[in-house]
């Protein structure tokens, strides 16, 4: 599992960084090995272990010795956290570097995930954690699953608010080059993560991963137990977010910043914690010029000046509990900031008020979590087009099944025998039809809300813009929670009813539980044009799974299909529709024959502007064919040389992965999400939307240089083999559904 870091640098698509994870542990000798198992099973090959162990009395020494030779195993006197953390990141080398607590893991997808994300100019990914208690039962997640995680530049808060969302140390994936200008950490503090977590954002951008990526767990011995607030608790609680305010100042004033006097007292939480440390035990406060009604002035001013996010009613909850803490009597006090800070479940009395409350709202409770294993989802399309969409929804089905979920596939309206039908069949997939008519059918929308009703629906997941709007309302109505699916990155709208609609979508895109999106980009997009909530939507890759790639595409395959031998094959595979550019492809046509005499085109798909395009390409009938709506694209790509796509927009052209594992190179438009799959001249070439003379000129070098087609191709596949797998995306598909069960599970 463990394998020596490549010199650092500069991170691309060709060279996979080396993912150093370091555990410290003192005397967690029970939840030492659990934490070393999360490790070694990670699904990224390039991953070092480093385990210091700070002179522990427990069995510790006994665990390690059963993972001997499977990581590097530092043993020392007992120095203190920060020195265990320090000796953990001499004894490393990776290019990123994640320090998880001894009692806590990492799920296995947490280094690849990071990766995946890592860019130049980032001093570290976060990521939200599980939190569990000493059992093991999930009990919520740091940070709150409600809380948007930031992105970007986060120093402007930090020095605005003294902090920003952020989760504990094994949270976090730090830049080898940062760490090395901010560490050994000074002996002085208490704890790592307020110092690293602090000082890390001066150095690069922080990247924030909207997923639970490891576990964090609470128990009587650490910080954030949740057990009764003791004076004890409280002042660490104190000591820890001055230590992280020193470190603040200290890196803002290496930076050329000022820092403002009162920067923590904008925290509502730190001034909750100071005001219980006076009423629990006025001597010794730590500040001994703090006073009751100054601190709950500051209180005031932190929660409705400097905390941006809280909600009106929100606002209300902490001003209140802020004021029974200052003046109510004592245990009244304690009681009230623990129901505030506690993770553990509300009293009889304050889930009444909150089910009242959602009924005044009509924001009724949904249902729990399923009892057993495995999740019961109804997957809703529109109907079952031979669309990239679509084909991935009808592929992803079985290794959902495989994952832990029984899913039953429904249309709004499908006709029998069609391609995909013929497949769902072929692969014994549960199916339903609602037998809609129009979008607005409510025959179709009763049927649908009946069946979300009946039981056996624990989640219903939408996939285009026509189930969005349908399954969002009858979600409404039966009270399930609902996640959609972002296939496109904008939709076009060249009529009043296509505008109606494109904003109908938006609105039920960011009304719903959970967005998934197909590619960052899309993801983006979403965020900045449609106005989802960041913290509510996630980016999945889709995947493809048990293809086959042929190493002689030119023999069987093109006999077969009656094309010359010596043909050099581009292959288009779309819908005929506007937005995927077949007029710029065949402008660039004429260009590439003068080059390439031999020149074969083949367009794949059908669509309402067939018609057109084949009068536009009538004059090259001899190097252009229209081969219509196709089941065997992977007998056609067999027989192709390079796969073209110049369309105006994309999320995550499925065609392009379907090439790549085909071992074929693309020219395609840098577009949307095509950048996440193609690396411009390693996989495949990029050209601008809409210039044909680009889109010839690449395609003549691919096609002149049979050698470098064939290299490009066998990067393509291996790239892809390793980024998009149907397996991955099922696996953090189902991930996103029990999040999602277990939040809704929180909130009852």
């Amino acid at each position: 599992m463990t394998q020596r870091a490549r010199p650092p640098g500069v991170h691309d698509a060709d060279r996979q960084p080396l993912v150093s994870v370091c555990i410290n542990n003192y005397n967690y000798g029970r939840f030492l090995g659990s934490a070393i198992d999360s490790v070694l099973e990670q699904d990224y090959s390039f991953v070092e272990l480093v385990v210091v162990d700070d002179g522990s009395t427990d069995d510790s020494l006994l665990v390690l010795r059963a993972y001997e030779g499977r990581g590097r195993f530092i043993s020392k006197q007992n120095g203190g956290q920060i020195s265990a953390v320090n000796a953990g990141f001499a004894a490393s080398t990776g290019e990123i570097v994640i320090f998880l607590d001894s009692d806590d893991t990492l799920e296995p997808n947490a280094a690849s995930r990071v990766v995946r994300d890592w860019t130049d100019g980032l001093s570290k990914v976060q990521y939200r954690l599980a939190v569990v208690d000493r059992h093991g039962t999930t009990i919520g997640t740091f940070p709150h699953c409600d809380t948007a995680l930031p992105e970007g530049d986060v120093v402007p808060e930090l020095l605005g608010r003294g902090a920003y969302a952020t989760p504990t140390t094994s949270g976090n994936a730090y830049s080898r080059a940062v760490l090395e200008q901010i560490m050994p950490i000074p002996d002085s503090f208490g704890a790592p993560d307020g110092y690293l977590n602090a000082c890390a954002p001066f150095f690069g951008n922080v990247h924030s991963v909207d997923e639970v990526l490891g576990m964090y767990r609470q128990h009587g011995m650490n910080m954030h137990h949740g057990s009764a607030l003791d004076v004890t608790l409280v002042r660490r609680r104190i000591a820890h977010e001055l230590d992280r305010e020193r470190a603040i100042r200290a890196t803002a004033t290496a930076h050329g910043y000022e820092v403002e006097d009162d920067l923590l007292l904008r925290l509502p939480e730190h001034v909750l914690y100071l005001l219980l440390s006076i009423r629990l035990e006025p001597e010794p406060h730590p500040i001994e010029t703090d006073r009751r009604s100054a601190l709950l002035r500051a209180g005031a001013c932190a929660v409705m000046v400097h905390s941006p996010g809280l909600g009106p009613a929100k606002k209300g909850t902490w001003i209140t509990v802020l004021s029974l803490v200052a003046f109510a009597p004592r245990p009244l006090a304690q009681r009230a900031a623990e129901w505030l800070v506690s993770p553990r479940p509300r009293p009889r009395w304050a889930r009444s008020l909150a089910r009242g409350i959602d009924r005044a709202t009509h924001r009724r409770p949904r249902p729990p979590a399923p009892a057993g294993d495995r999740i019961r989802v109804l997957l809703l399309l529109s109907g079952l087009p031979l669309g990239g969409a679509e084909r991935n929804v009808v592929s992803l089905l079985p290794w959902l099944s495989g994952a832990g979920v029984d899913a039953t596939l429904c249309t709004l309206h499908a006709p029998e025998g069609t391609i995909l039908d013929q497949e769902v069949e072929e692969l014994g997939i549960e199916r339903a039809d609602l037998a809609g008519t129009r979008l607005l059918d409510l025959r179709a929308l009763g049927r649908l809300v009946r069946r979300l009703r009946s039981g056996d629906v624990d989640v219903l997941h939408t996939e285009d813009k026509y189930s969005h709007m349908l399954g969002a309302v009858a979600a409404r109505f039966a009270h399930v929670p609902v996640v959609m699916t972002r296939h496109v990155m904008r939709e076009d709208t060249p009529t009043l009813s296509d505008w109606i609609k494109a904003r109908l979508d938006a609105r039920a895109l960011r009304g719903a539980d959970r967005v998934i999106a197909v590619s960052d980009a899309a993801r983006t997009m979403a965020i900045e044009s449609i106005g989802v909530a960041p913290s509510r939507i996630v980016t999945v890759y889709n995947g493809l799974g048990g293809q086959q790639h042929p190493d002689d595409r030119s023999a069987e395959s093109r006999r077969d299909a009656g094309w010359p031998p010596d043909a050099r094959i581009v292959t288009m595979v779309a819908a005929l529709r506007d937005g995927k550019g077949h007029e710029v492809l065949i402008d660039a046509v004429p260009m590439v024959r003068d080059a390439v005499p031999s020149l074969l085109v083949l367009i794949v798909g059908c669509g309402e502007r067939e018609s057109e395009l084949r009068r536009m390409a009538a004059p090259l009938r001899e190097h252009v064919q229209f081969l219509g709506e196709r089941r065997d694209i992977a007998a056609i790509l067999a027989a192709t040389d390079v796969v073209v796509l110049p369309s105006w927009t994309e999320a995550l052209p499925t065609v392009l992965l379907e090439a790549a594992v085909a071992g074929l190179p693309v020219v395609a438009t840098n577009v949307g999400g095509t950048p996440e799959i193609v690396v411009d001249g390693v996989t495949g070439h990029l050209v601008a939307p809409g210039d044909a003379d680009a889109l010839a000129a690449r395609l003549i070098t691919l096609l002149q240089d049979p050698e470098e087609c064939r290299a490009m191709g066998c990067r393509a596949r291996e790239r892809v083999e390793s980024r998009f797998a149907l397996q991955r995306q099922a696996a953090e598909t189902v991930q996103v559904y029990r999040q999602l069960l277990a939040s809704k599970r929180g909130q009852r």
